[in-house]
């Protein structure tokens, strides 16, 4: 059986509008982590009442998620696994009104590892998203040529770009080139597109024991955490 999303009743003409941009922004995303890995997944976890969060893999050694409104259909809360091509195209035409998504078929013995927990994670620092915009810039220009995810040399994948430490010094996290690859080629901290957004235009980096998290405007990048037991899916 497919996976499916179960989709809330919209009444209000703002509810529809959000639902729609939730929706396509995800498509969007799901579109840039597709062209890094044409077999990226889709892991689909319950995050609140009515809505989901659904984790893009990325040949990058991180995932990507993005929040969406629906509940998944005979499914635990650690959801369901689907390949990117079968969930983006119901992703892009989803319209107000529709009762439920498909998916697309399980494969969920494809994703190797476990998620990053919905809790426990301690805000690190916060830092302006032109910053992080920046310094995926100036990899662009010195890597334009380079045949690699997200248009970066492998030689900086893991070279750490840039630190954030907390103000008592007791928490401190490396931002490397893979998790600046992802976040510029898959557009989570791209500029605002609209005035009102511009006040809201930060990235917030947090760790747990196992996991680095980093929060923007168009999504969340969960990476592995050095020394720690985390594990995220790597194309074959």
């Amino acid at each position: 059986m497919n996976a499916r999303l179960r989709l809330p009743v919209i009444s209000d003409s703002t509810s529809a509008r959000r639902a729609v941009s939730a929706m396509r922004r995800a498509a969007a995303v799901l579109d840039r982590a597709m062209a890094m890995d044409h077999n990226a997944m889709v892991r689909v976890r319950t995050a609140a009442e009515g809505a989901v969060d659904l984790f893009y893999s990325t040949p990058l050694g991180c995932i990507v998620s993005q929040r969406v409104p629906g509940e998944l259909v005979g499914e635990d809360s650690e959801g369901a696994v689907v390949l990117g091509h079968s969930a983006a195209p119901a992703l892009a035409n989803y319209e107000p009104g529709m009762q439920e998504l498909d998916l697309g078929m399980p494969v969920v013995l494809q994703w190797t590892g476990t998620l990053p927990p919905q809790q426990g994670f301690e805000v690190v620092d916060v830092v302006p998203a032109a910053d992080i915009r920046e310094v995926h810039r100036k990899m662009a220009e010195e890597n334009r040529d380079a045949q690699a995810p997200g248009g970066v040399a492998r030689s900086l994948m893991d070279q750490r770009l840039l630190s954030v430490a907390s103000d008592n010094g007791e928490q401190s996290v490396e931002v490397t080139g893979r998790m600046l690859a992802a976040m510029g080629g898959l557009g989570v901290a791209a500029k605002p597109g609209s005035a009102a957004l511009k006040n809201y235009d930060y990235v917030r980096v947090s760790a747990a024991p196992s996991w680095i998290r980093i929060d923007a405007l168009y999504g969340t990048l969960f990476a592995p955490r050095p020394g720690g037991l985390a594990r995220v899916p790597m194309p074959n």
